[in-house]
């Protein structure tokens, strides 16, 4: 009986036993889980650079991310985001990097042996590609380009082959097992090949030029598969859908279109703002797309919107990359500055993102707005502070002065005023101004004219002119308030001559003309003088002198 007992004591222990300690277990594995999600900030600074950062990507075989400043590549790691390896050789600005695989076939002791070698691929805007060894840093290749003909994209397709595309639209396949690593040059369009891609499999190859088309090629024999016509501004190129048939394109400012490799459109995706760069997850099951100003839009492989995630960074993305994960994504800006995004952590619901899209595309409105009027305001600075001229945007210039007309013999005074204009095309100055003349002729003033059959001899001459300047400043004397100005002025005169006949009932002729003067003014603080010469159709040429004062005024700032 007492055996009995125990036993079921035996078991009934054992079994509390194995349930505590699959509770407890449980209970771990959460708390791993949950202790592992909150390691990751839901963003991270990873760097800020003076360059754009056209160069960033995640290793699938290593647990490494890698991005680019200047010449100098860094590898960092994924979970702590440290520094591992800091890799030299570039000579330029890299532009691409990526991550691969390849077979080392070398000889020892007439022996063939192969080395796995994890690869990194690189190019730099002096047409010098390399691979390293990124456990090792070593240089295991260096592939020189013509430096004429610019290369623009690069990629390793079945692992021990290298692509690169040139600005000619040409090419160059090289084998990095051919020890003295020849070229093969083919020609696959007339324009700029901007982006290559390649699908698992290797039996094709995707291409993008300039001119927006996209070339699906055999990577066989490199014969066209497939052609169709793009967005020609698209600076990320066709992206291959590598768990099926099928590639993505943009083929608007803000709309991308799948189509299968057979050339049928499958499905289009529209975001509500330009488009700056597009991925697939490593998986294919998302798509992100990132716009100008800091927003990237989430889809499912099918195009429907799942959400967005903010970078917090209102610039232009410019590349992108996730993890072998698709936890982690890492973005890079065109001023510079590179982030990593916990995706889980980040996502913003559909309705608001498109809220959070609208703000920022009007913050980039007003931004820009501000920007152009800012650069206009320092253009004008500039050009003031370059020219050194003494003056504000516009002046009222009062005058008062006297002129002489030799031939005719005459003598005027007049007085007046006119508007200057220095803003809209300074160093030149431009003018309206009017003045009204006053003068005497003397006894052999040769106009003349009938008044009853009786020639009469003007006692006096008024003149009413309207007229408009340009003139040169020039300040001779820098940091002093000297301004002299070369100017050219043309009006209409309103000349009416005026008679009596012996302290009889005043009698006038009015005479139309036009009128030119051409001289050069001085002022100092304000005060100026003016010295020219002049024309007037009807009285001749003569000489006009005055003296004047320039209200200076300064336009609002807006």
């Amino acid at each position: 009986m007492n055996k009995k007992l125990l036993q079921k004591f035996l078991i009934i222990f054992l079994l509390t036993n194995i349930f505590l300690s699959t509770m407890f277990s449980q209970e771990e594995n959460i708390s791993e889980e949950f202790s592992f999600e909150q390691n990751f900030a839901p963003l991270k600074l990873i760097a800020e650079t003076n360059y754009p950062v056209n160069a960033i990507c995640f290793s699938n075989e290593q647990q490494l991310f890698g991005y680019a400043i200047s010449d100098t590549i860094i590898l960092c790691d994924n979970f702590t985001d440290e520094t591992k390896k800091v890799i030299l050789g570039h000579t330029g600005k890299v532009k691409q990097i990526s991550f691969f695989s390849y077979d080392e076939i070398y000889i020892e002791e007439d022996e063939e042996k192969i080395n796995h070698v994890n690869a990194l691929l690189s190019y730099d805007d002096n047409n010098r590609a390399f691979i390293f060894d990124v456990n090792t840093k070593e240089q295991k290749a260096q592939l020189e380009y013509n430096p004429i003909i610019k290369m623009t994209s690069i990629v390793n397709y079945k692992n021990n082959y290298v692509v690169a595309g040139l600005d000619d639209g040409n090419i160059i396949i090289t084998n990095l097992n051919d020890e003295n690593k020849n070229q093969q040059l083919i020609k696959i369009t007339e324009s700029a090949i901007i982006n290559i891609e390649y699908n698992k499999s290797g039996n094709s190859i995707l291409l993008t030029d300039s001119l927006g088309n996209v070339f699906l090629i055999s990577s066989e024999n490199f014969s066209k598969l497939l052609q169709v016509y793009g967005y020609s501004e698209s600076c990320a190129g066709a992206k291959f859908n590598n768990t099926s048939e099928s590639f993505l394109y943009q083929t608007a400012i803000n709309k991308l279109t799948l189509r299968s490799t057979e050339g049928i459109p499958l499905f289009d995706i529209e975001v509500p703002s330009p488009i700056t760069n597009f991925i697939w997850n490593k998986d294919c099951s998302k798509i992100y797309v990132a716009t100008q100003n800091g927003l990237i839009w989430i889809y499912s492989d099918k195009g429907i919107l799942e959400g967005a995630v903010f970078a917090e960074n209102p610039d232009k993305i410019i590349s992108m990359d996730t993890d072998v994960s698709n936890k982690f994504l890492l973005v890079g800006f065109e001023k510079g500055v590179i982030i990593k995004l916990f995706l889980k952590t980040k996502m913003i619901l559909p309705d608001e993102a498109l809220q959070m899209q609208k703000e920022l595309d009007e913050a980039e409105q007003l931004k820009e707005q501000e920007n152009q009027q800012s650069q206009e305001d320092t253009t004008k600075k500039k050009i003031k502070k370059d020219f050194n001229l003494p003056v504000e945007d516009w002046a009222i210039e009062v005058n008062l002065g006297f002129n002489t007309l030799p031939e005719p013999y005459t003598v005027s005074v007049f007085g007046g005023a006119r508007y200057l204009e220095f803003e809209l095309l300074s160093p030149v100055a431009l003018g309206l101004g009017l003045n009204y003349y006053f003068g005497f002729p003397q006894k052999d003033f040769p106009y003349k004219y009938y008044l009853n059959s009786r020639e009469f001899h003007p006692p006096f001459l008024s003149e009413f002119l309207p007229y408009f300047s340009v003139g040169y400043n020039f300040a001779p004397i820098k940091n002093f308030d000297f301004l002299c100005t070369a100017e050219l002025r043309l009006g209409v005169s309103f000349l009416q001559l005026w008679s009596a006949n012996l302290a009889a009932n005043l009698s006038s002729k009015f005479i139309p003309t036009l009128y030119s003067a051409i001289g050069i003014s001085a002022s100092i603080y304000n005060w100026g003088i003016f010295l020219g010469g002049e024309y007037n159709t009807c009285l001749g040429f003569g000489f006009t002198t005055s003296a004047s004062y320039r209200f200076d005024f300064k336009r609002k700032e807006k």
